[in-house]
Protein backbone atom coordinates (compact mmCIF):
# COMPACT_ATOMS: atom_id res chain seq x y z
CA UNK A 1 0.00 0.00 0.00
CA UNK A 2 1.21 3.48 -0.81
CA UNK A 3 1.36 6.21 1.79
CA UNK A 4 -0.86 9.23 1.26
CA UNK A 5 0.42 12.79 1.54
CA UNK A 6 -0.46 14.28 4.93
CA UNK A 7 -3.03 16.70 3.47
CA UNK A 8 -4.97 13.78 1.92
CA UNK A 9 -5.32 11.73 5.10
CA UNK A 10 -8.84 11.43 6.47
CA UNK A 11 -8.74 11.85 10.24
CA UNK A 12 -11.07 12.19 13.22
CA UNK A 13 -11.11 14.42 16.28
CA UNK A 14 -11.63 12.85 19.73
CA UNK A 15 -14.85 14.80 20.30
CA UNK A 16 -16.41 13.88 16.93
CA UNK A 17 -19.77 12.09 17.33
CA UNK A 18 -19.54 8.41 16.39
CA UNK A 19 -22.54 8.36 14.06
CA UNK A 20 -21.30 11.38 12.13
CA UNK A 21 -17.87 9.82 11.89
CA UNK A 22 -19.36 6.55 10.63
CA UNK A 23 -21.25 8.43 7.92
CA UNK A 24 -18.10 10.31 6.95
CA UNK A 25 -16.08 7.08 6.80
CA UNK A 26 -18.70 5.48 4.55
CA UNK A 27 -18.85 8.56 2.31
CA UNK A 28 -15.06 8.67 1.99
CA UNK A 29 -14.85 4.88 1.59
CA UNK A 30 -12.33 4.40 4.40
CA UNK A 31 -12.39 1.70 7.06
CA UNK A 32 -10.14 3.33 9.64
CA UNK A 33 -8.87 6.77 10.57
CA UNK A 34 -6.27 8.15 12.91
CA UNK A 35 -7.66 10.21 15.79
CA UNK A 36 -5.69 13.45 15.97
CA UNK A 37 -5.60 15.93 18.84
CA UNK A 38 -3.25 18.89 19.00
CA UNK A 39 -1.39 17.72 15.90
CA UNK A 40 -0.58 14.30 17.37
CA UNK A 41 -2.11 10.89 16.71
CA UNK A 42 -3.82 9.77 19.92
CA UNK A 43 -5.55 6.67 18.57
CA UNK A 44 -7.24 4.86 15.70
CA UNK A 45 -10.94 4.38 15.01
CA UNK A 46 -12.46 1.78 12.70
CA UNK A 47 -15.88 1.31 11.17
CA UNK A 48 -16.00 -2.08 12.85
CA UNK A 49 -15.40 -0.63 16.32
CA UNK A 50 -18.15 1.98 15.86
CA UNK A 51 -20.60 -0.63 14.57
CA UNK A 52 -19.74 -2.96 17.46
CA UNK A 53 -20.55 -0.25 20.03
CA UNK A 54 -23.81 0.61 18.26
CA UNK A 55 -24.76 -3.07 18.18
CA UNK A 56 -23.99 -3.50 21.89
CA UNK A 57 -25.99 -0.41 22.84
CA UNK A 58 -29.03 -1.47 20.85
CA UNK A 59 -28.99 -5.10 21.98
CA UNK A 60 -31.93 -6.26 24.09
CA UNK A 61 -31.17 -6.07 27.78
CA UNK A 62 -28.50 -3.39 27.45
CA UNK A 63 -28.95 -0.69 30.06
CA UNK A 64 -28.97 2.83 28.66
CA UNK A 65 -28.77 6.00 30.67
Amino acid sequence: AAMLPRNQIHWAAPEEPALGLLQRMQGQDVNQMPVIEGGSVVGMITRESILRVIQMRTAPGHLTS
